[in-house]
């Protein structure tokens, strides 16, 4: 059963992946995404995590952080969960301590 939950999430985050690489072929979304607010910002980063393009998803995901709202640290967790994810760990400490 435990065996079948897992090969479950694994297509279901090869799927995720596809769509995600799909969306993103079709446009860059990274130009002028300075002008764009955060709930753009936040989308387009976990579109290009997902799609495991890092390099992009760090730079929307510190766009995303620089545009959040007061009290919303969602961009902050993900950006910190991507440098967990590269062993980045000064850097994810940093994000962390910046919203204590």
């Amino acid at each position: 059963m435990i065996k079948t939950f897992k090969d479950s999430d694994v297509i279901q985050n090869k799927i995720d992946k596809k769509v995600a690489e799909q969306i993103l072929a079709q446009k860059d979304y990274i130009t002028n995404l300075q002008t764009k607010n955060y709930g753009v910002c936040i989308h387009v980063a976990e579109l290009y995590d997902i799609a495991n393009d890092l390099e992009r998803a760090e730079y929307a995901y510190k766009i995303a952080v620089q545009k959040s709202p007061k009290g919303i640290y969602k961009a902050h967790l993900k950006l910190a969960e991507l440098y967990i994810s590269q062993e980045k760990f000064n850097e994810a400490v940093s994000i962390v301590m910046g919203v204590i």
